[in-house]
């Protein structure tokens, strides 16, 4: 299972180094995406299988209360987000463009994501 949770971070990692030097083509991506049905379901959806990734395996990690806890709060914003609905959805995705449109936001976004990443990396390998 520790397998997937090594595949969601690497790619992460992989898509948050692309974002920092791409991010008027990030920003861009997620406006044209933000109003399609997918791209809410595709979020909901890797959020359910990231959380429950963590779940299962955070008896086996080095910090497993960390990883419950960060599991259980993944699966609780799948949940949110799929109750919250498309037009919500949308005025949340747009809420965070706009902030993210100050280079400061975005930078800080991509550095405490990458070390978030590394660290559940860390804690499961």
């Amino acid at each position: 299972m520790y397998s997937i949770i090594v595949f969601i971070c690497s790619i992460g990692l992989i898509v948050l180094a692309f974002a920092l030097f791409m991010r008027e083509a990030s920003i861009g991506i997620l406006r044209r995406h933000s109003d399609s049905l997918w791209f809410q379901l595709f979020f909901i959806g890797l959020t359910l299988v990231f959380g429950t990734a963590l779940l299962s395996y955070a008896e086996d990690s080095r910090f497993p209360v960390f990883l419950t806890v960060v599991g259980a709060i993944l699966l609780a914003e799948a949940v949110l987000i799929a109750v919250i609905g498309r037009s919500r959805f949308r005025a949340l995705i747009n809420w965070a463009i706009d902030l993210f449109e100050n280079p400061v936001w975005w930078y800080m976004r991509c550095i405490v994501g990458a070390a978030f990443l590394a660290f559940l990396l860390y804690a499961v390998i």
